[in-house]
């Protein structure tokens, strides 16, 4: 096998994690389900705590947590967005599309305990499928934050077009909050949305790829395992993505012993819509039904033309032509969203 990839340390893992998660009424359920897993595959770990940013959630769910937190015996410690929002608004930073909450993450020394030196950051719409005690194994260095490469992405360092820089996915971020704060990332980033760009089409992805370039440590696969490679073999993937900056090793590797999966939206729907085809939708009923909220009633997915497009050439095409099809048109989907926001944000700052 190669060299180069990233196995699970072989360190005796670690005693104390700290998790952080944001989430929205509408996104509650899915966070809970995702921390269920969590709990359920991480029982080795002594002392694990949870974050939870929360914004507008109603006091039902809320309750739900704190169940959660008293079954599985773990603290969970809730955290109202409304005071997270304040300090961005007075940091001066703008919102993106009318709220803060890409910025609730990247905030988080405003809310976390001063003495953790280092919290992992997971998105709701995943699956913590194995342990995550290795983490702490991983030298660091004063890399200020780690994260695992975009199946999406090619050598480059952009997509396929160069447009729009996408090395690093930000579902799961790992941060070095030591380094993190003495190197003062939150303020460069800060300057970074108030004096060069803050409208990105990744949001907070593209915004930590831009300046935290050159200081982020490349995390292995099995830590933000995509949908796209369960819905495709590594043969079409490969055959399509001739520079993409991940190995066939690698990714073989993070199938074979996954730690978290990336439930994200494919095809325009979740693994928690009605009648999905989303690669891993048995896999989160079965969490979902261990979860406390068992009762959530799934709704249909977006219904729009081009996604119902998409969804039909996907059941008759075959697989190789449909993904290849896929990444042409999602590229000039990306590149028009990406010069349409560049443009938007030079009129505005020319109005300043």
């Amino acid at each position: 096998m190669n060299n180069n990839i990233q196995k699970i340390p072989a360190g005796g893992g670690q005693s104390e994690l700290n998790v952080l998660y944001c989430c929205s009424e509408e996104y509650a359920p899915f966070a809970g389900v995702s921390i269920t897993s969590l709990f359920m595959n991480n029982t080795e770990i002594e002392n694990l705590t949870v974050f939870i940013v929360t914004e507008n959630v109603r006091k039902m769910n809320k309750q739900r947590f704190l169940k959660l937190s008293e079954q599985y015996k773990r603290n969970i410690i809730l955290i109202d967005a409304k005071r997270v929002k304040e300090k961005i608004k007075e940091s001066g930073v703008m919102p993106y599309r009318g709220s803060f909450a890409t910025y609730y993450k990247l905030f988080f020394q405003e809310y976390i305990e001063p003495r953790i030196d280092r919290l992992l950051y997971i998105d709701c719409d995943t699956i913590v499928q194995g342990s995550l005690k290795y983490l702490d194994d991983f030298d660091m260095s004063e890399n200020c934050i780690g994260m695992v490469r975009c199946s999406l992405n090619n050598k480059n360092g952009r997509r396929v077009t160069d447009c729009g820089l996408r090395e690093y996915n930000a579902g799961i971020i790992l941060f070095n909050v030591n380094v993190w704060k003495t190197g003062k990332w939150m303020y460069k980033i800060i300057s970074h949305v108030k004096n060069e760009r803050a409208k990105y089409v990744d949001a907070d992805q593209g915004v930590l790829n831009a300046v935290c370039a050159g200081h982020i440590l490349k995390l292995p696969q099995e830590y933000n395992f995509p949908p796209i490679h369960r819905a495709y073999s590594d043969d079409v993937y490969f055959k399509a993505m001739k520079n993409t900056l991940i190995t066939r090793e690698e990714i073989e590797y993070a199938r074979e012993h996954p730690v978290i999966y990336h439930t994200y939206r494919f095809l325009g729907q979740f693994p928690w819509h009605r009648d999905t085809l989303h690669p891993d939708r048995e896999l989160f009923n079965q969490y979902l039904e261990k979860s406390l909220w068992n009762d959530y009633e799934k709704k249909p997915s977006p219904s729009n033309l081009v996604f119902r497009i998409e969804r039909a050439l996907c059941k008759i095409l075959p697989k190789g032509m449909f993904f290849r099809l896929f990444l042409v048109a999602s590229e000039i989907a990306y590149c028009r969203q990406n010069n349409r926001l560049v443009k938007e944000e030079a009129e505005s700052r020319a109005l300043k």
